[in-house]
């Protein structure tokens, strides 16, 4: 009779666990769908947009994750959050719409229970869009010995013009459009002029254009400030390919910017080995046949690096360096250089004056010594 007792209280015990667990640590089986929101206001933000607000339930700890979507009819644009403000406020932005187009809204709250649709809000027209002003079109440019000139040729007075320049100095007249750019730099310079067109009402647009100064008959000349130097490391040559002066028309001294340069390595005086820093493709050109594929040149447009294990007799080498700029190039040559394990040293040979009467004879040796009979002659 007691054990019987003990197992009912037990089970009663049991029973009164599970219901503490439902109610206490298991709050979602007591969520529901979701309470109907209601649209306070919508306003036409731009020409493709629209602001809706609305208000939902506030969020307790007992409700399950709520979405909120505004739908727009026609078209059924829709945005959507899952937080609200204070007492519930809701402020969600429709995009993607068409401009001066009339559009009504719903907001439709979401969760795993269910949802509920609002009633559809006040009828909206989205905002006019913005005209664009006239895109600057440009006429004929004549380069100038400083700068060029040129003109639009939409020209509008109702509009107003603005212009930059990225060197010299760039003006635009107010009555025709024409176009004035100056002191850009050396004769053959490039520059970018940017003009704006703006309007009242309108969307600015710019355009841009770019030109040169006249060309100097003067040709441009790339001239060797220090030539490559070559150094032996191991089975490895490397070359140093120097430096450059840029000599602009003939008359202005500039930094040279190198655009690529094609370094050699000449072993036994000839061209064993090319590397060009623009990867031109070359089979076998200045490859001389015996030492194809046994030199091969890797680096950049200032050191280039070969390999020269591949030749296992000893040569004199040096290397060259062409270098480019603007269609003009000059080559730099290195000193010669011949591994040191292959010199040999020549030991000094002496003369000397070798008598036996009336018989004179001469005698050159590294260790010299007169023949028998033979008296040296002071």
């Amino acid at each position: 009779m007691k054990k019987g007792l003990l197992s009912s209280k037990k089970f009663s015990i049991a029973i009164l666990i599970q219901i503490l667990v439902s109610i206490f640590v298991s709050p979602i089986s007591h969520s529901a769908a979701p309470e109907t929101p209601s649209i306070d206001t919508v306003l036409a933000s731009s020409a493709t947009s629209v602001t809706v607000v609305f208000y939902g339930k506030p969020a307790t700890v007992l409700d399950l994750k709520t979405t909120y979507t505004a739908t727009s009819t026609p078209d059924s644009k829709t945005a959507s959050i899952t937080a609200l403000g204070e007492r519930g406020l809701g402020e969600v932005i429709v995009t993607g719409l068409r401009s001066s187009t009339e559009y009504t809204f719903t907001v439709t709250a979401t969760n795993a229970d269910g949802s509920k649709v609002s009633f559809p809000s006040a009828r909206i027209t989205t905002l006019a869009a913005t005209p664009t002003a006239l895109i600057p079109s440009f006429g004929e440019v004549k380069s100038t010995s400083t700068g060029f000139t040129a003109k639009l040729t939409n020209y509008d007075s109702a509009y107003t013009y603005t212009i930059k320049t990225d060197k010299g100095t760039a003006s635009i007249a107010p009555y025709d459009g024409s176009i004035t750019v100056d002191n850009i730099g050396y004769p053959g310079e490039l520059a970018t002029i940017i003009v704006t067109s703006t309007r009242t009402g309108y969307d600015s647009v710019t355009a841009t254009l770019s030109a040169r100064s006249k060309q100097s008959p003067e040709a441009s000349k790339l001239t060797v400030k220090t030539n490559p130097t070559l150094v032996l490391s191991g089975n490895k040559a490397i070359c140093t390919v120097g430096t450059f002066e840029f000599m602009r028309n003939s008359k202005y001294l500039e930094a040279a910017v190198i655009e690529s340069t094609v370094v050699f390595l000449e072993i036994n005086s000839v061209n064993a080995s090319v590397f060009s820093s623009d990867n031109f493709e070359s089979t076998p050109r200045f490859m001389f046949p015996s030492f194809t594929d046994l030199a091969v040149g890797t680096g950049t447009k200032s050191v280039v690096t070969w390999d020269l294990t591949g030749i296992t007799k000893k040569y004199p080498i040096r290397c060259k360096a062409m270098a480019f700029q603007e269609g003009v190039s000059v080559t730099g040559t290195s000193s010669t250089i011949v591994d040191p394990s292959t010199v040999v040293t020549k030991v000094k040979r002496t003369t000397i004056t070798c008598k036996k009467g009336t018989v004179v004879r001469k005698v050159n040796a590294i260790d010299p010594k007169c023949a028998p009979g033979f008296i040296q002659a002071p």
